[in-house]
């Protein structure tokens, strides 16, 4: 017996509109009257989640590579090429590749088993479900444009939590109206989401843990607008301009910094705050 994905009942799977996991009962597929080959055709050409096993392969090169093979020293030097894929302040200087690079460093095992085990959930229902393109476009356009506005806000941030929250809320905006969201999100998993956001804001305030709270947020809610753009009528518009949102968070970040920083000035071994815009444009003139 096959299950459906819309209303629950079980039927043969013979008798089933569609492929999994968004298999339909003839009463839920609204007079469909082709009937799908059912026996193991993807749902998209390229089923198989090759991006999903390649993202997750390369978060757990790049912490073997920081955490093992070259940790850092007692004084936190790592080699210039490891060193290079944090972000720094060359992104005031147009470096915002970095915040692509970030969103594959993890700052702990436990960090990246989180993360891998959210992305192995959605990246794979995603990309089996709308194809390749739309779980990369999503992953790394929300992962990139949280970091920014961590980076605007406070300053750096590492690991795949922006852009996963992008593809959780992207699922959210479509669970009313696609099978797939709706058995990947249910409301446990939408409780729960928001639940981890709010907690993680909760633990950062009492300084049990530094979370990237800005990127959460960020990707969470640019995740849900490329959603409702991609369920609207007018998608083919909307849903570039939800990309181009994104974009212009990623140059901002280039122009605009908040909050306070402590920073060692002329090599003195003393410390002292400063305001990260008056660090920037002090930065921005002696380089450029």
């Amino acid at each position: 017996m096959a299950v459906c994905s819309a209303c629950g009942a079980g039927h043969p799977r013979a008798d089933m509109f569609g492929v999994e996991p968004e298999l339909l009962c003839e009463a839920c597929a609204d007079g469909v009257r082709t009937r799908m080959n059912v026996r193991g055709r993807p749902a998209t050409p390229d089923h198989k989640p090759r991006a999903t096993a390649l993202c997750l392969a390369l978060a757990a090169i790049l912490y073997v590579c920081a955490h093992v093979l070259w940790r850092p020293d007692p004084g936190g030097v790592r080699p210039d090429w490891l060193e290079a894929l944090y972000p720094s302040w060359d992104i005031w200087l147009g470096a915002v590749w970095k915040f692509l690079s970030a969103m594959f460093l993890h700052v702990g095992l436990l960090h990246l088993l989180m993360n891998a085990s959210a992305l192995y959930y959605w990246g794979r229902a995603i990309e089996q479900t709308w194809g390749t393109p739309t779980l990369l476009a999503l992953l790394l356009g929300t992962g990139m444009a949280a970091g920014a506005v961590e980076w605007i806000a406070s300053g750096s941030g590492v690991g795949l939590s922006g852009g996963l929250l992008g593809l959780a809320g992207f699922l959210i905006a479509r669970r009313k109206d696609h099978p797939t969201a709706r058995v990947v999100m249910p409301d446990s998993t939408m409780r729960f989401v928001f639940i981890w956001v709010v907690g993680c804001i909760v633990a950062t305030e009492l300084g049990i843990f530094a979370i990237a709270n800005w990127a959460h947020g960020a990707g969470l809610a640019t995740g849900f607008l490329i959603g409702l753009a991609s369920k609207h009528p007018k998608r083919k518009r909307l849903v570039p301009l939800a990309g181009l949102l994104c974009v212009a968070l990623v140059v901002a970040s280039v122009y605009v910094a908040f909050g306070e920083t402590t920073v060692s000035r002329d090599g003195r071994k003393t410390w002292e705050k400063t305001s990260r815009k008056t660090l920037r444009e002090e930065w921005v003139q002696k380089h450029r």
